[in-house]
């Protein structure tokens, strides 16, 4: 029987195998080397995370952000904060959304690697959308950080900072950075009818100045700037909390975004973890790379997926809108429905 074989350098995903130093391994091998099992055990993995896991929380995180999006648009949950978990429910949902396109449906059905019109999809939209997304959706979060941020330690410049028009103009510039940092994933992949699959790696793709940017500039540098200042701003809200006596909405506004944020935080950490261990030590290994990448890929769906909860079980003023949504609860008009007057957006 014909031996089938791919080079590494030909696909995202050695689905049949892969080339190192110009040697080809077989899915027939009897005897399979440390790496070649290495790899196995890494697919096995990577399916479970893209095809079952990875859609739990697709379906369960596009069904909360979708409510998200409805209840922080009500006129009780109108603020700077607001505004900002609005439009971070609204990228999530595309996160979601392009890695189901991305990484699951592949995984379910393979065949779609050899689709052209699936290839130039993934080439031109999915892949470096994906990216943009996620990074756009981590951005927002900081925003929504330092929005708060103001507000508590710093109020005094809340109306400079945190007026509508601004933060809208905040939202636009930072959505127009990160696709500026992302363009390089759009030079990534082109679509490809000479072999096996139906897209690969552009020359830039498969080269050097591709890896040392995405570790450089993506994960170093970018990474970092949106780990660090937030870490610090919340430990000055939490301090700020027990030192300094605030309105109790802003309190609990405040203490709802500070366990988001905490989590976002932790989730980035795991995240860059195995990405910085892959990108040290296996980024000369592109299959074995692209196939434990999938944590990676695996934790920012779970990022964009679970803000709804810290939003229900710490923030009573977003439970009791959602409980309305769902007809659970009748139109009242509580003490501090009223958004404060240093929250206000217009």
């Amino acid at each position: 029987m014909a031996r089938i074989s791919l080079h590494s350098n030909n696909s995202v995903i050695s689905y049949f195998g892969d080339t190192e130093n110009n040697v080809t391994l077989s899915m027939y091998d009897h005897e399979p080397s440390p790496r070649s099992e290495e790899l196995r055990i890494l697919r096995t993995l990577h399916w479970i995370f893209s095809s079952i896991i990875g859609v739990i929380f697709v379906a369960l995180g596009i069904t909360g952000n979708t409510l998200s999006f409805i209840v922080w648009r009500k006129r009780s949950l109108q603020s700077s904060t607001g505004h900002y978990l609005t439009f971070l429910s609204f990228v999530d949902m595309f996160v979601l959304i392009l890695y189901f396109l991305v990484e699951s449906l592949p995984q379910i059905e393979p065949l779609l690697r050899f689709s052209p019109n699936y290839g130039a999809f993934y080439s031109y939209v999915g892949y470096p959308c994906f990216h943009f997304a996620s990074m756009v959706s981590l951005w927002f979060m900081f925003g929504a950080t330092f929005d708060r941020y103001i507000h508590v330690c710093c109020p005094s410049k809340a109306k400079l900072w945190c007026k509508k028009r601004k933060v809208n103009l905040i939202l636009c510039l930072t959505s127009g950075i990160c696709f500026f940092f992302t363009i390089p994933h759009f030079l990534t992949y082109v679509p490809n009818e000479e072999s096996f699959y139906s897209f690969v790696y552009t020359e830039f793709g498969n080269s050097d100045m591709k890896k040392k940017y995405i570790f450089w500039v993506f994960c170093f540098l970018l990474m970092n700037l949106a780990w660090y200042p937030p870490m610090f701003m919340n430990f000055r809200m939490v301090r700020h909390l027990k030192t300094t006596k605030i309105s109790k909405p802003q309190a609990k506004l405040t203490r709802m975004l500070l366990y988001v944020s905490f989590a976002s935080l932790l989730f980035l950490t795991l995240g860059c973890s195995p990405q910085c261990y892959l990108m040290f030590f296996r980024m000369n290994d592109i299959a074995i790379f692209e196939e434990a990448w999938s944590l990676t890929l695996l934790v920012v769906v779970i990022r964009s997926s679970v803000n709804i909860v810290f939003y229900a079980l710490f923030y009573d003023r977003f439970c009791r809108e959602l409980k309305k949504v769902f007809g659970w609860l009748h139109e009242q008009v509580f003490e501090d429905d009223v958004t404060s007057h240093e929250e206000s957006t217009e």
